[in-house]
């Protein structure tokens, strides 16, 4: 990959790099992120400033887990020449689930635990477009807790804060603890956070944090009867002003029905009128058979569907896992969902949709509409979304096992009817493993999926965009107009004294042919002078990174 992109450094030279779209219009081709030696793992996607793409994950090969940090922008091309080191400190053996966003002002931030401290807490990171670490090269440490504190999570509220959430393993329940920070990573409440006791016998387990107006936002969690990873759960929701006193006078309940095991996810969207929406399946009758549900709370902490959630399909010989919500329709306040069905044993699956109307009646009939029926192929299910009365579902097909998985998508309307005249497209189209595909969220009129692949035969990131018209590549439609940086250096060749000519804010690196930065700075004024005279003779590359994007140029240092 190193050399891949050295290679068009090198042809591009003075050419704005991003009029080269990396996105790849081949489903078995992609786009690598990291192929390096050893296993990369637990991508995560977020888009930035510019519609620009944040690429987090794991690298083990240097024998501990490393967090990494790649940027791209919207167009597929790695505006950073090597991905930026988050985070070198001692992983465990094994790595949790974590967290990355980017705030409204372009910056990445992510939030995972290690055991630098000696316990496994939380630290968060906030990485800038230029690569540089703003809150301190440690990051904050969330917490120093001496119990276990896994697969922390994070939401930057309307007015740019960041709220954190996570859960403290203690003996005899699991506290929920939230944390707040302003945008230069000051606390904005008591040492420690909020620390949410359960009472009796609960303990929360797997937050989920919505922002919501105002600078608000909606905590949604579940209670498990007890620390059991097979003790019953029940779903609530809570929704906190900023200052962290509570916006509801109570908790609302979202499902007492029981039913619900430790490693079901609970899926949670945003509404479009401030509230959120709530699915998963349980298996409350306790009869071995999981269905999908859905419930609705406005912003006011009001249940807008029927106690428990409406169960989205009623076909008695079917069993129905791992619901995903497109979305809501502003006007109708129609809601739409996809899911894994499965026939009673489990051996036949495919994949199904429903509407539930706004006061819970289902439209595509009481059994919903079949988008792929049920046959001896295996899928599995990991996003939806719904964008200009359209939606989209993400979904795995296995081949021959586990390690032969294609990533495709389909697109319905409202009603439920293929959108695209194939039905269903490949996003990804090669034999391999997939481990935890992540999808981003709509920006630049297409998604952004990063996945672990084992095409390489070890474990790799890969990326591929997928545009609204279910197209790869570079979007056809929303091409922008051509911009980058303009800067202007002097002499070059140049024998000590290098002058550049810049916009205050940019970003000046400095780079050999193999892509090691031997120089960097930000732009301070408007001339930057850089003494070039402790380098070896040779060709070099400059970038220059900004708001506008990123343009480089070739100098020729010679004694």
């Amino acid at each position: 990959m190193k050399k891949f992109y050295i290679l068009l450094t090198m042809i591009s030279l003075s050419v704005p790099l991003f009029t080269l779209a990396q996105w790849s219009d081949d489903p078995a081709v992609n786009t690598p992120v990291c192929t390096d030696p050893g296993e990369q793992a637990l991508c995560k996607v977020a888009i930035g400033a510019n519609d620009n793409v944040f690429i987090s994950y794991f690298d083990a090969q240097s024998g501990n887990y490393h967090v990494m940090l790649q940027y791209l922008n919207r167009d597929g091309f790695f505006l950073w020449s090597q991905p930026v080191l988050v985070s070198d400190h001692n992983q465990d053996s094994w790595i949790s689930d974590y967290d990355t966003r980017a705030d409204h002002d372009g910056n990445c931030l992510t939030i995972f635990s290690d055991i630098r401290n000696g316990n496994t807490n939380p630290v968060i990171y906030k990485i800038s477009p230029t690569g540089q670490h703003l809150w301190g090269p440690d990051g904050i440490t969330v917490s120093t807790d001496p119990t276990e504190e896994y697969s922390p999570v994070l939401c930057v509220t309307s007015e740019n804060k960041v709220v954190t959430a996570f859960t403290r393993s203690t003996d005899s329940n699991y506290p929920l603890v939230m944390v707040a920070y302003d945008e230069n990573g000051n606390t904005l409440w008591q040492e420690g956070g909020i620390v949410l006791v359960p009472e009796g016998n609960f303990s929360y387990w797997v937050p989920v944090l919505v922002p919501v107006s105002g600078g608000d936002f909606i905590v949604v969690v579940s209670k498990r009867n007890g620390t059991s990873l097979y003790a019953p759960r029940y779903i609530y929701a809570m929704r906190y002003h900023i200052d962290g006193t509570p916006a509801w006078s109570q908790e609302i309940i979202i499902s007492d029905a029981g039913g619900i095991n430790s490693w079901t996810d609970i899926q949670v969207k945003p509404d479009a009128h401030d509230g959120v929406i709530v699915a998963w399946h349980d298996d409350r009758n306790s009869d071995m058979v999981s269905s999908a549900f859905v419930q609705h709370v406005d912003g006011d902490g009001n249940l807008l569907l029927v106690e428990d959630g409406v169960e989205l399909s009623l076909n008695a010989n079917h069993q129905r896992f791992y619901p995903q919500i497109a979305g809501e329709d502003v006007t109708s306040g129609d809601i739409f969902l996809f899911w894994y069905e499965t026939d009673y044993d489990q051996i036949s699956s495919g994949l199904t949709g429903q509407a539930v109307s706004s006061i819970g009646t289902r439209l595509w009939g009481q059994n919903g509409k079949v988008i792929i029926p049920l046959g001896n192929s295996t899928y599995s299910i990991f996003g939806a979304d719904l964008q200009q009365e359209q939606c989209y579902v993400f979904y795995g097909a296995y081949g021959f096992g586990t390690t032969d998985v294609r990533i495709k998508a389909t697109c319905t309307d409202r009603g439920g009817n293929f959108v695209w005249p194939a039905q269903h497209i490949f996003i990804s189209n090669t034999s391999q493993e997939v481990i935890h595909p992540y999808i981003s969220v709509y920006a630049y009129q297409q998604w952004i999926i990063g996945f672990t692949s084992t095409r390489g035969g070890t474990y790799d990131i890969y990326s591929q965009n997928m545009n609204d018209d279910g197209t790869l590549g570079i979007n056809p439609i929303a091409v922008p107009e051509i911009s980058a940086p303009e800067f202007s250096m002097f002499p070059n060749p140049v024998s000590d004294r290098l002058t550049i000519q810049a916009a205050p804010s940019d970003w000046i690196r400095i780079s050999d042919p193999a892509g090691k930065i031997v120089w960097e700075q930000e732009v301070i004024d408007k001339e930057t002078v850089i003494d070039m005279s402790f380098l070896n003779p040779g060709i070099y590359f400059v970038t220059v990174t900004g708001e506008q994007g990123m343009l480089v140029k070739k100098v020729v240092h010679a004694k």
